[in-house]
């Protein structure tokens, strides 16, 4: 199954924040199983990257930080055989 990166064609359309697909589309790469998230991650990144991201996150109606959520979520799937291993 191609990542959702890699396939344009996954990529949401402009989505109301308060619809329903908008939900959906969230909670499907969240993880619901732990609510307390007091971890956090500093990335860097250069201005032009940041506002191509930002610009891109506001017109699909998501934040910047659940893009990145959604992002782990997805890495952390396609690896998972790694932690079964250990």
């Amino acid at each position: 199954m191609p990542s959702f990166l890699e396939d344009n064609n996954m990529l949401p359309k402009k989505i109301d924040k308060g619809s329903k697909t908008a939900e959906k589309i969230l909670s499907s790469h969240m993880d619901t199983g732990n609510p307390k998230r007091d971890k956090r991650i500093d990335v860097r990144v250069t201005t032009k990257t940041y506002e191509e991201f930002t610009q891109i996150t506001r017109y699909l109606g998501t934040t910047n930080s659940s893009v990145v959520s959604m992002l782990i979520t997805e890495y952390i799937r396609e690896h998972k055989d790694i932690l079964n291993e250990q």
